[in-house]
């Protein structure tokens, strides 16, 4: 998979929510992320875990929560997107990943391993599957299996993801390499899972520089997902 992007028209974000200062390029500028308005569920929350929740080590550490905005809607620009999950404390050491449309189609599925520990995993669709086609929602699981095998009521998050393609008018514009001048445009088109992968990967190649740290955080606050927004980024 290309690692790089381009942004999209503006036609594409059907209303804007100020978030406050967000930073990026230089990570001192003022910018605002741009947050499409869909007719979509609202953030799924964990189903109930096997044996009274003993799945979860930590019962008051935070609850399975997938890396999303308010209306459990994000775009992407990529073929093979990657998703963010931050997973708690858990006995479970596999987690089953699914992703189906909006008809229910299973378009993918696999099982992934689980950190020792607390923190935020990512889950990247591989080239060997079918690629996303544009303008198509679907919609993605991750389910703790906490015990030998998958369970109805093992904990698990769901969310919603559609890939765009760029406005013909913007198609000569040259791609964008991972960098702060990308990831300020992802930003400012709304594009939220491509813009917390190159946000990962920048924190990966600089793993001393603060001002990432902070702007991840910051990201992830402004969405209202404060709780986790310190947590370990295991990527």
């Amino acid at each position: 998979m290309s690692n790089s992007y381009m942004i999209i028209p503006q036609l594409l974000i059907a209303s804007i929510v100020s978030l406050g200062n967000i930073l990026c390029s230089d990570f001192s500028q003022e910018e605002k992320f741009q947050l499409p308005s869909r007719e979509i569920p609202e953030r799924t929350t964990p189903g109930g875990s096997r044996n009274d929740g003993q799945c979860f080590l930590n019962p008051e550490q935070t609850i399975l929560t997938p890396l999303v905005p308010s209306n459990n809607f994000g775009l992407t620009l990529a073929q093979y997107p990657t998703i963010f999950v931050h997973i708690p404390t858990t006995s479970a050491q596999q987690a089953f990943f699914s992703l189906q449309n909006r008809d229910g189609n299973l378009h993918y599925q696999t099982t992934i391993p689980l950190p020792e520990r607390s923190g935020v995993i990512s889950i990247t669709l591989p080239e060997a599957a079918q690629s996303l086609m544009v303008d198509t929602d679907y919609k993605w699981s991750l389910v703790l299996i906490c015990g030998q095998q998958l369970e109805p009521d093992d904990p698990q998050v769901s969310g919603w993801i559609k890939r765009v393609k760029l406005d013909s008018t913007l198609a000569q514009l040259p791609e964008l390499d991972v960098s702060h001048e990308s990831v300020c445009l992802l930003s400012q088109q709304g594009i939220w899972y491509d813009l917390l992968h190159q946000i990962a990967q920048l924190r990966k190649a600089q793993p001393e520089n603060h001002s990432l740290a902070g702007y991840w955080e910051e990201l992830l606050i402004k969405m209202g997902l404060e709780k986790i927004a310190n947590q370990p980024l295991f990527y």
